[in-house]
This record gives C-alpha cells, sequence and structure tokens, in this order.
C-alpha cells in the first residue's frame, strides 16, 4: 500500500481504514500523514475533526512550528467544526513562530490578539 500512497489520497485512504477498521492500513497512512506533513496539510482535509486532531496532536509531524501556523492559517475555513484559529492555538507551539510571520499570516486582527 505504501507504493500507492500519495499526498493526494492519504487522507481518504486514512479515513476509510478508520470507517473500515482496518488497522494495519490506518497505521500506514497516519504514518504517510506524519512524514509527509507539509504536503498533506496544503490544504483543509475534508475528514472528521476528531481524526484531524488525532494527526495534529500526535507530536510526531515532521514539520516545525513556523511551518506548521502558516500552512493553518492559509487554510480555508471549515463551515462546521473546529475553527483554524483554534487549530492553532492548540496544535502550534507559537513560542517557536516569529513574531514577522504572525503579522503576516493574513489572520484578522482578533484572532492575532490571541497570540501575543
Amino acid at each position: 500500500m505504501k507504493k500507492v500512497m500519495t499526498p493526494q489520497n492519504a487522507w481518504t485512504v486514512f479515513q476509510s481504514a478508520d470507517k473500515f477498521q482496518l488497522e494495519d492500513e490506518r497505521l500506514v497512512s497516519k504514518n504517510f500523514l506524519f512524514v509527509k506533513a507539509k504536503q498533506v496539510l496544503a490544504q483543509r482535509p475534508t475528514v472528521s475533526d476528531e481524526l484531524l486532531e488525532e494527526v495534529l496532536s500526535s507530536g510526531l509531524l515532521c514539520i516545525s512550528d513556523s511551518e506548521l501556523f502558516s500552512l493553518l492559517a492559509k487554510w480555508k475555513e471549515a463551515e462546521e467544526g473546529l475553527k483554524n484559529i483554534e487549530l492553532i492555538e492548540k496544535h502550534v507551539a507559537m513560542r517557536n513562530v516569529p513574531a514577522e510571520l504572525i503579522q503576516r499570516s493574513g489572520l484578522d486582527n482578533e484572532s492575532l490578539l490571541s497570540f501575543t
């Protein structure tokens, strides 16, 4: 399965493996998500908040806090569920993100206040 996994299908495989309780496939796809974090988090995935939180809170993502902050700040807001700012507050160590990156993020002023 590793040979057919791509950043484009990894979230789908992870979600399907979770739904059908395929533990080996779930683990392989989750590990792929960890290793290819920059690519698979380039856009907000269309998975449940629970699966998204599981990946983001793992501590195993191969991505810096600055890179993760930049990606999450650019995501289109989900119509339901967790807001981008909530994800940033929960999963990014903001002390590791340069102030100028926060200012250039495009987040609204109200959201930026929570980081100061």
